[in-house]
């Protein structure tokens, strides 16, 4: 370089006229260009477990929509039972009422016994798998 050149570097660097103007910085409306690569696996593994965690209650909501199911089944047939329950006390109470001499027949209906006795046999089946599922998401 030459001394001209030097001394007009100095006198624009002294000039009144040039004014530094600050920095202004802007917000971005993407992500910045460069990411550490840790981080980035980081945020991948956390956006990859929230997915899991996400699949896993959907599945837990399936398995109390079928735990809800089989208790909705579970209280119709005991309200079932208990009327079949109810009608039979009515029935014992008017035969107390005969005569004690007076015999009478009185028919049991093993069919709809078998048939309670079965069901319920089902439900203990599907509570006991439902709650193995359950203990698989723990």
């Amino acid at each position: 370089m030459q001394k001209a050149d030097l001394q007009e570097i100095k006198e624009a660097m002294s000039d009144d006229t040039v004014q530094e103007q600050p920095i202004r910085y802007r917000e971005r409306d993407s992500a910045p260009l460069f990411v550490k690569v840790e981080k980035y696996r980081h945020i991948t593994e956390m956006v990859q477990d929230m997915k899991s965690f996400v699949t896993g209650i959907k599945q837990l909501f399936i398995v109390m929509h079928e735990i809800e199911a089989v208790r909705q089944e579970a209280l119709t047939m005991m309200q079932a039972t208990v009327q079949r329950l109810e009608k039979n006390l009515v029935d014992i109470d008017n035969e107390m009422l005969m005569p004690k001499n007076l015999e009478m027949e009185y028919e049991r209906d093993e069919a709809e016994i078998s048939r309670v006795e079965s069901s319920l046999l089902e439900l203990q089946k599907q509570l006991s798998s439902l709650k193995n599922e359950l203990q698989e998401f723990r």
